[in-house]
């Protein structure tokens, strides 16, 4: 018997599982993006429609923030928006996050297309190589075929789990990311805001909301990988309890008035938002501490069986 033999076999069959089960998750991540941003364009759409209803001009509003925009009106006026005015920002703002859950959603699926692979010649590669292992366990080991089996099918348990812990921990790390382009964010916009406080003006006030607004934006695009982080983890499939909704730290009321008192109720909720994402980003650490615990415990299980097996062969030899 050849066991150098045997292990590149193995090697062989572990690697074609590996790639079939990978498959599998990115068509099942494929079908539930694609669903994502189909619900969204919907949403959309509808919400465009209304605004061509009450014949606003869609173009110039799709390529403006949601201060300028603001800014735009209010230049139009003395003071203070009318109420259809104020309707229209509404909308604007929640057509301004659609479009951040969208445009995540196709770089996601384009990412995922990227990584599809035809799985007919996955499975026909796994089958060959799983078909010259059992010739070769049936010839020269045919006492332990049926433990040699059964220590490979708890292996491939925990392979595909380390693949979703994998999973998991790359969407924790993207999750990170937009926390801390949140905080930087945040943080140019409460030094501004404190200018703005101490009687900035309008340039001042500008700049202030136009960090908001990116702070916003990177926002939505953070509970994007959120929701994706959430899937990911309810496929590991660990018992772990994490579901986190971030609040809109920024209302369109503190568009519409201005003046000290306003000033200041912005500042605080820039600072809430600011210790929101703290406190978030704690969570996405003690999740990723908890992963890292459960991919070694896996991996620990692995290389137990493989022991396993290597003591079978050695038995027979």
């Amino acid at each position: 018997m050849n066991k150098e033999e045997l292990y590149e076999i193995n090697l062989e069959v572990e690697s074609c599982l590996d790639a079939i089960q990978r498959q599998t998750v990115i068509k099942k991540q494929l079908l539930q993006c694609n669903s994502d941003n189909e619900s969204n364009k919907a949403k959309l759409e509808a919400l465009m429609a209304q605004l061509k209803k009450e014949e606003r001009d869609v173009e110039k509003l799709n390529g403006m923030s949601l201060s300028n925009f603001y800014y735009s009106l209010i230049n139009r006026k003395t003071e203070r928006l009318d109420k259809e005015e104020v309707e229209v920002l509404t909308v604007k703002k929640e057509i301004d996050e659609l479009k951040a859950y969208i445009t995540e959603g196709e770089k996601e699926y384009v990412n995922l297309l990227e990584r599809e692979q035809d799985e007919t010649i996955l499975q026909a590669d796994y089958k060959l190589a799983l078909s010259r292992k059992q010739r070769y366990i049936q010839e020269w080991l045919p006492n332990i075929w049926e433990q040699m089996e059964q220590a490979d099918f708890v292996i491939q348990d925990h392979n595909r789990l380390l693949l979703e812990i994998q999973e998991a921990m790359t969407a924790s790390g993207k999750v990170m990311v937009k926390i801390h382009d949140t905080l930087k964010a945040l943080e140019s916009a409460e030094n501004w805001g404190t200018w703005d406080i101490l009687g900035g003006g309008m340039i001042t006030t500008m700049a202030k909301h136009g960090e908001i607004d990116k702070a916003q934006a990177i926002m939505q695009q953070l509970k994007y990988e959120l929701r994706h982080l959430n899937n990911e983890l309810e496929d590991v499939g660990q018992g772990i309890n994490f579901n986190v909704e971030i609040d809109e730290f920024l209302s369109i009321a503190d568009y519409l008035f201005d003046g000290l008192l306003v000033d200041i109720s912005v500042q605080s909720k820039i600072n809430n938002a600011q210790s929101q994402m703290k406190q978030l980003e704690r969570k996405v650490q003690d999740i990723q501490a908890t992963l890292r615990v459960g991919y070694r415990s896996n991996e620990e299980q692995i290389n137990h069986q493989k022991i396993a097996i290597e003591q079978l062969m050695s038995s027979v030899v």
